[in-house]
């Protein structure tokens, strides 16, 4: 989700950031 993380743009196919996360 992306309250999971602070980036920002389109939401990938899984609908999560978590593997994108600079963390």
């Amino acid at each position: 989700d992306l309250s999971n993380n602070n980036l920002s743009g389109e939401v990938p196919s899984n609908g999560s950031f978590q593997l994108f996360t600079p963390i």
